[in-house]
């Protein structure tokens, strides 16, 4: 079976705790948050995805409410594949600020 291309697409790549904490470089750790990165993939690695990260979104649960938006200062990062929970593709385009992402119930 033939890999998904992604190239070109904005994605959300949400991200372990530990991952978030090392990919932002926070000491202390920042812990009991969701974290997402969102941005355009360039392409991939043997360790990674190499994105251009838009930001970085910390999001409390229960309920869901977005904390803190992240900027990365040098925006074109490989996300290792160990710091990823999973990817979601969203599309051609960066998404209005106010669409929802993740996972919803029905």
């Amino acid at each position: 079976m033939a890999a998904y291309d992604i190239t070109g697409k904005y994605i959300a790549v949400w991200l372990t705790e530990q991952g978030a904490n090392l990919f932002l470089g926070l000491s202390p750790a920042v812990l009991g948050y969701r974290w997402v990165a969102l941005g355009f993939v360039r392409g991939d690695a043997p360790v990674g995805i190499w994105v251009e990260v838009d930001t970085v979104q910390q999001w409390q649960r229960d309920p869901w409410l977005r904390v803190k938006n992240w900027d990365v200062a040098f925006p074109i990062c490989v996300i290792r594949w160990d710091f990823v929970i999973h990817v979601q593709e969203l599309g051609e385009s960066k998404p209005d600020d106010r669409s929802p992402i993740g996972f919803v119930p029905r």
